[in-house]
Formats: structure tokens, sequence, C-alpha cells
């Protein structure tokens, strides 16, 4: 391509028209072998800030797309980088456009054109034209400064290449490779061990998916559909009634059971309005029953004895009570306003001239006192008074309406000397100077003659003042008075001496320092110089029996009871009180009238308040005492219940069979209205089988929320072909795994038995002896499986496998644990292998991970893989130092590594022409045809000459009829020809 002077473009276009293949160029022969899309180069990385760089710098510096643009192909060159702005926020779409019209010049030939050929640039519209492909898409989150790689989204990119790969696989999906006559045959040989779709003849054991429960298609219905629709046709039925011939029997095999069982119901009563026929009988319901249950005349009959409950004859029916309120049906409305017309007793307000029997004269209490009442009171009040004084009014002026006239008329008296017969002897003596008037009796009185003496100690003001006149002291105890001493010889009050007395004393001194003679007092000596502890259980003799409120003795005292008020004439009384509380109690232990015979025992107490009365003595019963009425032998009748009874007073009926207990009786079936019951309980469960006759263990541990032990030996699968890990989930449902919050299983020991779980990611499982425990339910499970020690199907041994699935948008898959048998690979643990001796001497079978191999004198780098599954269960890459190779080999099966290292090519070490098989350039110059033309022109005269024959590699090129008749004059032809290396050739043929 040839560019307009100053023209410099990233991307060079060439257009390959649609041409037909006689067209001289060869080199627009692409179109529709060359579909759109990026063959190489064209890489977006991130670049500065919010741009994407588009390079090609991995494809030599040259990447290559193509354009398909209406009906012609565009080839598009990348020769330069291309940066594209993207924006914050939004989806960019990075497109590669290309452009093209007839006669329309673009920036690719005159850069002067508003028409690029082709263009790299994003879009936010989410739209792409039909000139354009989609070369990435940038997604960038709103604040975003920076592009980074994760926001590079390839998913959309259409990546091409030319050129077909023969291969042997056949289950490839990649374009570019043809299958080989092996992949042929091996596909038909494939074939033939499949089964047609048209009536296929399986053998062996053949399988299919679970179709989901419920479905009702055309999709074959393997063993376990039909086992759980089956279990769903049994629902929990009993193991005596989950199959066909089970229930025929329990429906007596009778073919027309409905007919039977409806003829029977015809013999019964409905539920709803029956209409009974004879005597039908019901249970009798317990008094106080308000519901719909049927009342029998039992029923009837007691609650019409509860209702009357003791009313007297004449009034136990409703006619004799309608007869009491005189048939009145609105009697309470009749005695209302009877009652209406009545005084209340509390306050009453009496209308009209209300009248009251009179009381007699002298009552004084809340009889109504009449007017006649009153009348006779005032007029007994002024009895024969005279008519000038039988008022108040005239009483009052009689007293001169003094309110207060007795307390002036006591003030006034209270001054006078009352009059009596001692005032009137006094009156007869006579009087004179110097006189004494005593009394010589009573009332009779005399006079003697007052000397200077006399009148001298009469004026004394004192008594002290008589007795110093005198001469003489004062009886007393104090000061200077003098003791008096009585006849005896005896003070009658206490004596102080401050000096002492010598000689002996008799009497009683009112306190003493100590005892002569210590005493006992209950065993305990006492002279009174020290304070003792003694038992207040004292032994006090006869006492009368505390009435009423009356306290007793604090402490413990003991009494004798002699015909003194107690329960028994004679006995021993306990008395018992405290300190300080007034609450005391008393027990008399009564004496027998007999010798050796048992007397009884009674207590009373009194409670904690001084004003609280004793309690009733309370005997207390002794296995010597007959509780009144209950241990005694003989016939009587007995308030309380009794333990024991030999008969009932009064037989009862039992479901209507009499019962006195005197005899068992038994009951029927019928009679218990227990048919019913009895038909299920033949069907129950029995408690001393220990759960062994429970029909559906695993609906019954799911109902009671149980963890479930299914089975320590079942066989997983019934073969060792492989499993997917969906089918292994299908199988865990059909056993009703998720039916508990913890079920677990062992595989039984048996390879033959059991099948192998191959799309882990991390082992194959090989479930024959594994333990598998299931947690959680359909929707979130979590799945762990533990396998043996020995294994088969390739299956990882010593293993804990995990899986965790809580749907699908969360991740769900396997893991497997590292532990003492399984150690962490040097890859997971972060750590390179060891030194070996050669290339080649890592096995395929170890451990992955760096190895550093000694070669001729320098060493090399060994990256191993090994999965240890699969046809390549293991690769190896060889790299040299200093950029100096990279080559790698693989292994197959179990075979090991069987063919030697190859070598990548890279763009420091290419592989020459021969090493690919290609050509060199002047090879390809002296073996291919760079043009084609038309060679010189030739002609012959046809009319009326000798014409042509076939010239090979000549092409009519044009016919000439110079007289314009109907005869062609002259026939022109052209060799075709060919160029090679510079050098044109006529073609032989064509």
């Amino acid at each position: 391509m040839t560019l307009s002077s100053g023209v410099s473009q990233p991307l060079l276009a060439d257009v390959q028209y649609f041409e037909l293949y006689s067209s001289s160029a060869l080199n627009r022969k692409l179109k529709n072998i060359v579909l759109p899309g990026f063959y190489c180069g064209f890489e977006p990385v991130p670049g500065t800030g919010l741009s994407v760089r588009i390079t090609s710098e991995n494809s030599e510096g040259k990447g290559a797309a193509s354009v398909d643009v209406n009906n012609v192909q565009i080839s598009v060159q990348q020769i330069e980088d291309v940066t594209v702005s993207v924006k914050a926020g939004a989806t960019n779409i990075i497109v590669l456009e290309a452009n093209f019209e007839h006669g329309v010049k673009t920036t690719q030939v005159d850069s002067t054109s508003s028409v690029s050929a082709a263009r790299i640039y994003a879009r936010t519209d989410n739209t792409i034209g039909q000139n354009q492909i989609e070369l990435c898409r940038v997604i960038v989150p709103s604040g975003a400064t920076a592009v980074t790689k994760e926001m590079i989204v390839l998913k959309y990119r259409v990546n091409r290449a030319v050129g077909v790969e023969f291969s042997n696989e056949i289950s490839s999906t990649e374009e570019r490779k043809a299958a080989t006559p092996l992949a042929v045959k091996t596909l038909h040989d494939l074939v033939d061990t499949k089964a047609p779709l048209d009536s296929p003849h399986l053998s062996g054991t053949p399988t299919s998916p679970t179709p989901e429960p419920g479905t009702k298609n055309t999709q074959i219905a393997n063993a376990a559909f039909v086992y759980a629709a089956i279990n769903a046709l049994i629902n929990g039925a009993p193991g005596t009634m989950d199959t066909l011939k089970e229930i025929a029997a329990a429906i007596n095999n009778d073919p027309k059971f409905s007919e039977t069982i409806n003829n029977a119901l015809a013999l019964k009563a409905p539920l709803a309005s029956p209409v009974f026929t004879g005597t039908p009988t019901a249970p009798t319901a317990s008094q106080g029953t308000n519901s719909t249950q049927i009342a029998n005349t039992a029923f009837v009959k007691e609650a019409i004895t509860a209702l009357i409950n003791g009313a007297p004859g004449t009034l136990d029916t409703l006619k004799e009570i309608a007869a009491a309120i005189n048939n009145d049906p609105n009697f309470s409305t009749t005695i209302n306003n009877a009652l209406a017309l009545k005084a209340p007793l509390a306050s009453p307000a009496l209308t009209g001239v209300p009248t009251a029997p009179t009381a007699a004269q002298g009552t004084n209490n809340t009889q109504i006192a009449t007017t006649a009442y009153v009348r006779a009171a005032i007029s007994a009040l002024v009895g024969s008074s005279p008519e000038a004084l039988d008022t108040l009014n005239e009483l009052a002026a009689a007293l001169g309406n003094d309110p207060n006239f007795a307390t002036t008329m006591t003030n006034a008296l209270a001054g006078k000397q009352p009059l009596d017969a001692t005032l009137t002897a006094l009156a007869a003596l006579a009087t004179g100077a110097n006189k004494l008037p005593y009394f010589t009796g009573k009332d009779t009185v005399a006079q003697t003659d007052l000397t200077s003496v006399g009148r001298d100690i009469l004026a004394k003001t004192s008594t002290l003042a008589v007795i110093q006149y005198l001469g003489l002291r004062e009886l007393g105890t104090s000061g200077e008075k003098i003791p008096l001493l009585s006849t005896a010889n005896t003070w009658s009050a206490r004596q102080t001496f401050n000096g002492g007395i010598t000689g002996a004393l008799t009497g009683n001194a009112d306190t003493a320092t100590k005892l002569k003679t210590a005493r006992n007092i209950n065993g305990v000596r006492f002279d009174g110089s020290a304070d003792i502890n003694i038992n207040t259980l004292v032994s006090r003799g006869r006492v009368t029996a505390l009435a009423s409120n009356a306290q007793g003795t604090s402490g413990i005292q003991l009494y004798e009871a002699y015909n003194n008020g107690y329960p028994s004439p004679y006995g021993n009384v306990l008395h018992l009180k405290g300190a300080t509380a007034a609450g005391e109690g008393e027990l008399f232990i009564g004496w027998s009238g007999t010798s050796g015979d048992h007397a009884p025992v009674h207590i009373r107490s009194r409670r904690d308040t001084d004003s609280a009365n004793w309690s009733e003595w309370a005997q207390v019963y002794t296995s010597k005492d007959s509780v009144p009425g209950v241990n005694a032998k003989g016939n009587q009748d007995t308030s309380g219940n009794a333990a024991t009874a030999t008969k009932l007073q009064t037989a009862r009926t039992i479901n209507g069979v009499s019962f006195d207990g005197s005899k068992n009786i038994e009951l029927t079936v019928e009679d218990l209205n227990l048919e019913q019951t009895v038909e299920l309980a033949a069907g129950a469960l029995q408690k001393n089988q220990n759960g062994a006759d429970i029909p559906g263990k695993d609906t019954f541990t799911k109902n009671i929320g149980a963890c479930r032990a299914y089975s320590a030996w079942v066989d997983i699968g019934g073969d060792s072909q492989v499993w997917t890990t969906a089918q292994f989930i299908s199988w865990l449902e059909s056993q009703g795994a998720f039916n508990h919050p913890y079920w677990m299983c062992k595989g039984s020991w048996a390879y033959a038995n059991n099948k192998v779980i191959t799309d882990t990611g991390c082992g194959n499982i090989c479930l024959a002896g594994a333990v598998v425990e299931v947690i959680g339910t359909r929707g979130a499970m979590t799945i762990r499986v533990t396998t043996p020690s020995t294994s088969s199907g390739g299956g990882i041994t010593n293993a804990q496998f995990t899986y965790i699935n809580h749907g699908d948008a969360y991740a769900p898959g396997w893991r497997r644990d590292y532990n003492t048998k399984n150690q962490q690979p040097a890859f997971a643990l972060g750590q390179t292998g060891s030194t070996v001796g050669n290339d080649k001497a890592v096995g395929w079978n170890w451990n992955s991970g760096v190895y550093n191999a000694n070669i001729g004198g320098a060493s090399t780098l060994i990256l191993h893989f090994n999965m240890n599954t699969g046809s390549s269960p293991a690769v190896q890459f060889r790299v040299n130092y200093r950029n100096g190779g990279i080559f790698y080999r693989s292994a197959r099966d179990g075979y090991g590594f069987e063919a030697d290292w190859s070598e990548f090519y890279t763009t420091t070490r290419k592989p020459s022409a021969g090493d690919v098989g290609a050509y060199t350039q002047a090879e390809c110059n002296s073996r291919f045809i760079t043009g084609i033309r038309l060679g010189g022109l030739s002609s012959v005269q046809t009319w009326n000459g000798p014409g042509w024959s076939d010239r090979s590699g000549y092409v009519v090129t044009g016919s000439v009829n110079g007289n314009r008749d109907e005869l062609i004059d002259t026939t022109q032809a052209r060799p075709i020809q060919y160029c090679i290396n510079g050098t044109w050739y006529n073609a032989g043929s064509i």
C-alpha cells in the first residue's frame, strides 16, 4: 500500500473485494474465507489514568484484524499503539471500525479527509455498528481515577486464526482442528456402542438422570424415580399397610368394599340431624358440661336435681314457683313498682300523714315517737305543776331567766355554813376569855380554861415549833429525829448505822452482799456473790388451767393437773413460753385410771398477742388411739375419705356395667367404645421392640428432629462407574439425607458396588468404605466425605473432602483438606522441590513443585505440575538461564513421559524454515505465482479461412464481424501468463 505524502497512521486498511475467482487479484480472494475478528495483536492493557492502550507489541509489533463492510472485507493492520480514553461510572465498549465507499477518499489516502479508513474508539451507548467489531469492554466504577487490568473484559471479543490442524480428538470444539481417520474410526466405534433412539435394547445396568418428583412426560423413569414415587404413594403409611396386598387384606379382600361400607353406614345415624330409633344411649356428661355433647336422661335428671338443690317440696317445680309469684310473668316489674311506693330503710322521706304505733311511756330507744307519745311525755313532765309554772317560759321567768341558775345558787350556798348538830352544840356554849371548847362525845361539847402555855402552843405554826417549845425530838429517821420503837422493841423502818454494830442481829435485812449460808437452786449452789444459770424446767405442782387470754410463766414449766380444768381429770401439763413473746403453748399428757392403760394426749396454743385467747384443746392421735369413725371396726357412718373399703355403699355403673367393689367386672371393647382404638392399637408400635418395629424410621426421625445414622454398610450408587456431584446429591436426596439436621452413612466395603465421584476439582472420591456426612437442607448443604486407607478408580485415600452449596450465587464447590497422609505440595506451601541429577530425574508422579536440575556443568529449572488424573496427569517445563530456551514434556496416563523435551519458539529463539517445514524466501519466489495476466493479442480469420484448433493456455478475448453480416470474420485470443520470481510464463493449460 502506498500512502500519500505526509500520511502516517497507526492503522492500515486494505480492501478485499468480493470478486470472481477469475479475477487477476489473487490477494482479494479472502472474503468469506477470513471471517471478521482479531487474528493477532490488538491487545488492550491499562494506560495512564482513565485510558486503555491498544498494542500489538507481543505480535512482532503488528496486529491483524478483519472487518466486513457490506460486501467488502477490510483487512486492518496495527503498526503503532493506540490510546483510547474511557469514562468512569460507565461500561465503555472499545471497537475497531473500518470504512469503505467507492470513490470516497479516506485519511489513509488524503490526510484532509474526514473519513478514517480504520479507527479505534470507545462507545458508551451499548451498541456496535455493522462496520465495527468489539475489541474489549472496560467497566470503570464511579470515582475511579485509573484503569486496572480487572476492569478490562474480553468475553465478547472474537479471536480468529487461519489454518487447520489435524487431530485425533473426538470431543474438541475448536474450529481450526480437523478429524483424522483415527478420530473418525474412534467416533464410529463409539457410536456402535450406543443405543439407537428408536426402540433401543439396553444391556448391563443402564442409568439415566432421575426426573424431578411429579414429572409426567416421556422422560425415562429410573429406579430412584420409581422408588421415590412409590414412597410418595406410601407417604408414611404404617408397615402393615404399605402394599396393595396389605390394603386389600385390611378391607377384607372385598372388591365391593365401598358398597359394603356404604351399606353398613346406611344403618348408622348421620352426623348432621340424626334421627335415632329404639332406645339410643350416650355417655353421661360430667355435671357442669356446657357444650354440644349429648345430654342423656341421667345428665338431665342430675342437672334438675342440682337445680332444685334442696328446695322445699312446695317450691321444687316451676309450676309451684309460678303459683308462688301469682303466675305473674312480669313479677319482677310488679314487685319493683310496688317497692317504688315504699319508703327506704335509710333516710326515708315520708309524705302525707304517716302514722306509727305509740310507744309505751318511758321507752328510750330508736322506736318512732308519735305525737301521742310526745304529748304524754310532756304531760308527765308537767305533772301537777301549778298553772303559773306549767310551761318552760314560766319556769325560766321564775329562775330569773338565768341559764346558769344552778351554778349561781351553788356558788351562793358555798359561802354558807351548813346547819347541823355540831353547830347547834357549839352554839349552846357560853363565850368568855381564855376558854377552849372540846368535844366530850358525838355532837356534845364542853369548854375549859386556856392557860398562857396553852395559848403559846396554839400560837405555834408548825409541829417542829411545838416540839422545840416543849423540848422534845421529832420521830423519824433523818436529821435530829428519833426512830420509833414498837412494844416488841423493833423499828418498823430500816435504820442505817454508819459506825457499824457490835453483836448479833435478828430479823431480816432488805439487802445483803452475800448469804451467810449458800443454798442450792435446782442443784446449783448460790450464795448471792455471783450470777448462776439454772434449768428453767420447774415442777410447780398443781395449777388451775389458764383461761381466756391469761398468760403463763416464761420458760418451760411442768405442772400437775388434778381436777382443775384440763381435758382429763389427772395428768401432767408441759407449759412453754418465751422470754419476750406473748405466744405460748401447752401439752397435756393424761393419766389413765387403769394401770398400764394408755391415756390421751392433748395440745393447745395461744397466738403472739396479749389479747389472744387460748385455742381449744386438740387430741393427738397415736397408734393406740381410735380416730372417731375411722379406725374402729363395725358398721358406722364416716365423714371424709377412707383409705380402703370392702364395698361401695351405693353400686355405680362403669360404661353401663354395675360395680360395687365387691368383685371384679369385665368391660368389653364395645362397653368402652374402643372398637376403633383396638383396631388402631393392633397396628401401633410396641414399646418392648426398642424401635425395631418402626416402619418408617426415616420419617420418624425426621418428625422428631433427630440426627439420622442411616447405615454403616450401604451400596452408594450400586456399581463402580463414575458419578458427578449432581448425581451424588440426587442419590443423597433419594435416601432422605436432607430430611434431618445431621445424616450420615458408610459405604459398603465393595469397590464394585460404590460409585467414584470425578468432578470435584480436587481429586476423585471412591465411595467404597467412605463415611458420608450431610448437614443442612437441599438448598443449603454441607457434605463431608472421609475416604479409607485404600481406594479404587483413582480415588484419593486417607482424605477428607468437603462440599458446600448454599445456592449457585454463593460459589458452590468441593475442597480437600491436607493432613499427615495427604500433605500440601510444594506450590501450595510456597516452597520448592529439591535438586536432582539431570533434567529427566523428576518423575511424572512426583509432588508438584519447582526443582533444580544439573545439566552439563550448569543447571536448569524444572517446573513440575502433577494432577495424578486424566489422560495427561502431569506436565513439566524446563527453563534455561538468560532466556536460553523453554522446553516442555507431558505424561500419558500412568506411563510417564514417553516423549523427549519439545522447545517453545520465542522472539529470541525463532525456528528455521527447516524446523517448521517452511520454504525459504528463494524457495517461495521459485515456487509461488506472484501475478497473472493475459499475453499478447493473436488473431485468425474464421470466415472462409482456416480458423483455430484448440490452443491450450489461450482464452478468446474478441470476435470481429467486419461487414456486419451473420458471420464472424476474425477471432482474437490472448495467452494466460503467470509470473514466478519475476519471470512471466505462458500457461500450458487451464
